[in-house]
C-alpha cells in the first residue's frame, strides 16, 4: 500500500465517520421527537432538564475553560430569554415555537449588550461585575413591572 492509497483510505474514513455522525444525530433527533409519545411526562421533563444542564455546562466550559473568566451571568441570559418568550407567548399570543426563538434572540441581544461592557473587565472584577448583574436581575425579576 503506497502513500496515495493511505491518503485515500484516510479521506474515506473521515467521510464515513462524518456520515456516521450525521446518521447518529438524525436517530437521536427522531428519538427526542418521539420521546413524549413513548414515555411518561416526568421522564420527558427530566430529559429536558438534562439538556438544559448540558447547555449550561458547555457554556461554563467555553467561558471558564477557554478564556479563564469566571462567569456568573448564564442564568441572567436564560432569564432574559425565558421572560421574553413567556411574555410573547402569554400576553401577545405568539405561536410558541416562534416565541421560543424570539426569546433566544432577546437573550442574545442582552448578552451582546452586557458582554460589550463586561468583557472589558479583567480577572476578579469581571466575576464580581457579573455577580452584581445576576443579583440585580433577580431583584428586577421580582418587581411589579415584570411579574403578573
Amino acid at each position: 500500500m503506497n502513500k496515495s492509497d493511505k491518503l485515500r483510505l484516510a479521506e474515506k474514513f473521515k467521510t464515513d465517520k462524518r456520515l456516521w455522525l450525521y446518521a447518529i444525530a438524525v436517530i437521536v433527533l427522531a428519538l427526542l421527537i418521539a420521546l413524549p409519545r413513548i414515555v411518561n411526562p416526568y421522564l420527558c421533563s427530566v430529559v429536558f432538564l438534562m439538556f438544559i444542564y448540558i447547555a449550561y455546562a458547555e457554556a461554563w466550559n467555553i467561558m471558564t475553560g477557554f478564556t479563564g473568566y469566571i462567569n456568573f451571568g448564564f442564568s441572567v441570559f436564560a432569564g432574559i430569554g425565558g421572560y421574553a418568550s413567556a411574555i410573547l407567548i402569554i400576553d401577545h399570543g405568539i405561536w410558541w415555537p416562534v416565541g421560543w426563538l424570539l426569546g433566544g434572540v432577546f437573550a442574545s441581544i442582552g448578552a451582546l449588550i452586557l458582554g460589550s461592557f463586561m468583557l472589558r473587565l479583567r480577572g476578579s472584577y469581571f466575576a464580581i461585575g457579573m455577580l452584581v448583574i445576576l443579583l440585580a436581575s433577580g431583584v428586577l425579576a421580582t418587581t411589579k413591572y415584570l411579574t403578573p
